[in-house]
């Protein structure tokens, strides 16, 4: 065998072996998850009308702890990604906390506060800041993964599918 065919089915080992250790940790994660929809209680209008944005976000949840009787976190950075047709947009967000997992909506609120002008401006225009609305209309939770940082403090790492109407 060549030097390249080598190389190439060396690398490809190593990338199915991490792969494979990253599915075993990732089945392995216990996290327990607050009543309602993925994710995290979070519903959507699949009604809603509007302009539709398509796209995916990443939460990672920073210094989560269990206080009775819900988990706790010391705050969230969000990393969006929304599309219209070929239009591409990233968005980034962080809230302070503290931030309840059992209070989802007050959570997605608070980016919401922080991005929805951004959003609206990216792909409509300075003009429809304040005159346009954004919905969520459905999100498909793919995973949480977490990982301990401390004794019993963890960062959880979440990530959603997403579909918003703008109208």
């Amino acid at each position: 065998m060549s030097h390249f065919k080598k190389t190439i089915v060396i690398c490809l080992a190593v990338l199915f072996t991490g792969m494979l250790f990253g599915l075993v940790a990732f089945a392995k994660t216990e996290f327990e998850k607050p009543a309602g929809a993925p994710p995290y209680g979070v519903y959507g209008d699949p009604d809603a009308q509007g302009t539709k944005l398509h796209g995916v976000f990443f939460i990672e949840y920073q210094n989560y702890t269990y206080v009775e009787p819900n988990f706790v976190a010391d705050g969230a950075k969000l990393l969006m990604r929304l599309q219209k047709a070929g239009d591409l947009h990233t968005f980034y967000g962080e809230v302070v906390g503290p931030l309840y997992f059992d209070d989802p909506e007050s959570i997605l609120g608070k980016f919401a506060d922080e991005l929805e002008g951004q959003i609206i401006e990216e792909f409509f225009g300075a003009a429809a800041v304040g005159t346009m609305e954004i919905k969520i209309r459905t999100t498909q939770n793919f995973g949480t993964y977490d990982v301990e940082v401390a004794q019993d403090v963890y960062t959880a790492y979440v990530l959603v599918d997403v579909e918003l109407a703008v109208k």
